[in-house]
């Protein structure tokens, strides 16, 4: 899965994107959930380089939307670092 493709897949589970503020520097937008007050800072450009499953579970995860299908298989890998490893959250 690319960049591009990720964000076109956040974009149809309603997620919204937010530009941070002018003064801040950096290539980052906010991804804000659908569902919750969660978000995600997302690096850009938006461009053809691959993301990694496990980067696109945990980020699903976090904004509580769907994980794409090439990406499944890793989600239980996903599920067991962030119990094992970040239990509160």
């Amino acid at each position: 899965m690319t960049r591009a493709d990720f964000y076109d897949w956040l974009i149809a589970k309603g997620c919204t994107i937010e530009p941070l503020t002018p003064g801040t520097r950096g290539n980052v937008i906010k991804i804000k959930s659908p569902r919750s007050n969660s978000y995600v800072y997302y690096n850009t450009p938006i461009d053809d380089r691959p993301v990694k499953c496990y980067s696109v579970c945990n980020i699903c995860h976090q904004l509580y939307v769907d994980v794409p299908e090439e990406c499944k298989k890793f989600e239980e890998l996903a599920t067991f670092i962030k119990n094992k490893h970040y239990p509160n959250k």
